[in-house]
């Protein structure tokens, strides 16, 4: 029997219980990606593979609406450590695709007019399945391990309830998205002179190293003005 979301404030039971649901996302992650493989191989050699993209679309809509039950669950049980606005876009993107995926899989069982065109199909297709990889990488670089350090800080006895968390940033994020989740960075980038009309969507350590610094300088700057923005806001 499940049971239901684990509170993040319980103790090492339900600390320990957060990290195993964290691995197990992980865990969907690798099997997602094995399936959104298989479905680029498909489109690439379409029409002949119909009915490899008709049985993968089925099987990709049963793993993710299976995964997004379960990332909800655990998202619930951390939502007071998490931004609202995190919690509320992860959830939406997910379910964005899986309704996607919902209107693809009809089109494989068109019982009566004419089937519909095997370039749209697989054009739809391709824009599903490049778009949840991106969402995953996104949920890889930034979602766990904001997850993985707060299950870390309860166990240290700290928190992350207050206004001055440590952002999540890596050199693998580009420019545009740190930019859009934290407008206040927009004057770091300014002030090193990064033009996001060329430049948002080369990542952190690339742009870094094109003006002359570590990577990790760059994001010291930014989780400095997030903070600083942070505190005044609070």
């Amino acid at each position: 029997m499940s049971r239901g979301p684990v509170a993040i404030t319980d103790a090492a039971e339900g600390e320990g219980a957060v990290m195993g649901a964290i691995e197990g996302l992980k865990r969907d992650h690798r099997l997602l990606r094995s399936k959104l493989d298989m479905l680029r191989g498909a489109v690439s050699t379409a029409p002949e593979s119909w009915l490899v993209l008709r049985n993968g679309c089925f099987t990709l809509s049963r793993l993710l609406q299976a995964h997004c039950a379960r990332e909800h669950e655990l998202l619930t049980a951390c939502h007071a450590g998490l931004e609202r606005a995190e919690l509320a876009q992860t959830v939406m993107e997910h379910q964005e695709r899986l309704q996607s995926l919902r209107i693809l899989n009809r089109c494989f069982v068109v019982e009566e007019g004419p089937p519909p065109a095997t370039k749209d199909v697989c054009g739809a297709l391709t824009a599903v399945v490049e778009g949840l990889d991106d969402e995953l990488h996104l949920q890889e670089d930034e979602l766990f391990p904001a997850l993985e350090r707060l299950v870390e800080d309860r166990q240290e006895g700290g928190s992350h309830d207050d206004h001055t968390a440590r952002p999540v940033l890596s050199e693998e994020q580009t420019v545009t998205r740190v930019v859009q989740r934290y407008p206040q960075t927009q004057a770091v980038f300014d002030r090193f002179g990064v033009n996001l009309a060329y430049e948002g969507y080369d990542d952190l350590g690339e742009v870094a190293w094109r003006h002359g610094m570590p990577g990790e300088e760059l994001l010291t700057h930014l989780e400095q003005a997030i903070a600083s923005h942070a505190r005044q806001a609070g």
